[in-house]
């Protein structure tokens, strides 16, 4: 009379949640990705996005462990929007703790700030990810190198080098490891491998284009190369610099504590010193910028 109860304990017990195969909560590791479009990749189809690639592969190189990838980035982001139009708190409300969170801003913040303020910006995001998930590990990733004048139609490399170079010295200054992208795309660039990043499509009237087949008929015209956002070749690429990384920490993991209780939202505008009308006027010293980047509404 009791092997209906005893069959449903033994189906639950193989199938729970850390139960099977010797995995236990101990070796349940939740990445959250921070960033914007080229972090959160969108536009890519479903199981090529950065997060699914970063989950299959430290599956793969880690299988003693499981893992989930939040990809908490969003399109057109920088810092300061991030926090004050408060999609960073739509996440801190749903209670779930990450261990790890890879940091990947820049691109957007560029257009807003200069990278002294920039990476003031990045170590107040940093204080509230400590303080809102106590032990939280933190790494820090540098972006995209694109190749002016080969495939880009202005120095936006110039541009964007500095930010790079604030986020690596804001990662040495705390302590913090750093996911070299901009380094290892430079590399990969360097040796031939240019071919890292979607086509400059217009969204309203074309489809994304991930690679070369319409090259030749665009004219190698650089405008056509000039979008930064990783194609599926790039974001496997960020995320083969990001494991070794992330493997690195495992081994000597300290588990983050319970997070912080959500209550009343931060003044985020008062934090940064970034008033609203900041929103409308773009970095004095900007470039051309990539219309593809421009903010996105929540």
């Amino acid at each position: 009379m009791f092997r209906p109860l005893l069959l449903i304990l033994l189906v639950w017990a193989f199938a729970a949640p850390g139960v099977s195969h010797g995995k236990t909560a101990e070796n349940h590791i939740t990445v959250a990705l921070f960033g914007a479009s080229s972090m959160r990749t969108s536009y890519l189809p479903k199981g090529q996005q950065h997060h699914d690639l970063l989950k299959a592969a430290l599956s793969k190189a880690a299988p003693e462990y499981t893992f989930e990838v939040l990809n908490w980035a969003d399109d057109g982001e920088f810092i300061p929007r991030y926090l004050i139009k408060g999609r960073y708190d739509r996440h801190l409300k749903r209670g779930i703790r990450p261990d790890v969170a890879i940091i990947r801003f820049g691109v957007n913040d560029q257009k807003y700030c200069d990278p002294r303020e920039f990476a003031g910006q990045l170590e107040t995001f940093i204080d509230l990810l400590i303080e809102d998930f106590p032990g939280i590990a933190i790494l820090l990733e540098t972006g995209m190198y694109v190749d002016f004048p080969a495939h880009y139609h202005y120095d936006r490399e110039s541009v964007l080098s500095a930010y790079w170079k604030a986020a690596r010295a804001v990662a040495e200054k705390r302590g913090f490891p750093v996911v070299d992208f901009h380094a290892v795309s430079k590399k990969e660039t360097l040796a031939g491998n240019w071919d890292l990043r979607i086509r400059l499509t217009d969204r309203k009237t074309e489809p994304y284009v991930f690679d070369n087949r319409l090259d030749a008929e665009r004219g190698h015209n650089t405008v056509w190369f000039s979008d930064i956002h990783p194609n599926p070749e790039g974001a496997r690429l960020a995320v083969e610099t990001e494991v070794p990384v992330l493997l690195s920490w495992l081994k000597e993991r300290k588990a983050a504590t319970a997070s912080r209780t959500f209550g009343q939202p931060r003044d985020y505008t008062a934090l940064l010193d970034f008033p609203p009308e900041r929103f409308t006027r773009k970095h004095r010293g900007n470039t051309p910028t990539d219309y593809l980047q421009d903010p996105v509404d929540p």
